[in-house]
């Protein structure tokens, strides 16, 4: 299966249907549709899969860019630096075409972004009973940070919030 051709492109408005499908399929925590719509409005990092035209995984992450400032530097002048975070908000994957590299694709897509920075942090969360994702994020080097109790629903379970950080 892994000749198999992947376009990877920017989420659309008509593809709502076929991401909420995925979310179900893949027991993802539930979105409305509006939220997703928004997404698509005014996020560019909300990135698609199709094969034959047909929508397999997403990625849907949230850069966020602040200036943090004053910092002091051995000049005693004060310089800003800016600060690159972004944050996971959901990725999947259909079940029958796991193992193809999809979802190691869209997480490098978002990573590629962030490369051009000198510092950036990328945080999640994921459910504890979930081995898999915990895994996956393990291979970019992602770390556990804490447990948060209680932050998942249908059915109530703990998550784990966890971190990469280059600087």
């Amino acid at each position: 299966m892994s000749k198999l051709k992947f376009l990877y492109r920017k989420a659309r408005l008509k593809d709502v249907r076929d991401i909420k499908r995925i979310e179900s399929d893949c027991g993802l925590s539930p979105w409305s549709v509006k939220d997703y719509e928004q997404e698509i409005g005014k996020n560019p990092d909300f990135i698609i899969c199709e094969f034959e035209e047909k929508i397999i995984g997403f990625i849907l992450a949230r850069l966020i860019t602040h200036i943090e400032y004053p910092i002091k530097n051995n000049k005693s002048t004060f310089l800003n630096k800016e600060i690159i975070e972004a944050e996971i908000l959901n990725i999947s994957v259909m079940k029958e075409f796991r193992r193809n590299n999809i979802g190691l694709n869209l997480m490098k897509l978002i990573l590629d972004k962030l490369e051009s920075y000198d510092e950036y942090s990328i945080i999640l969360d994921v459910r504890v009973s979930n081995n898999a994702a915990i895994k996956f994020y393990q291979i970019f080097n992602f770390e556990i940070i804490s447990r948060r109790k209680d932050l998942y629903s249908n059915p109530v379970e703990d998550g784990y919030f966890m971190k990469l950080e280059k600087n």
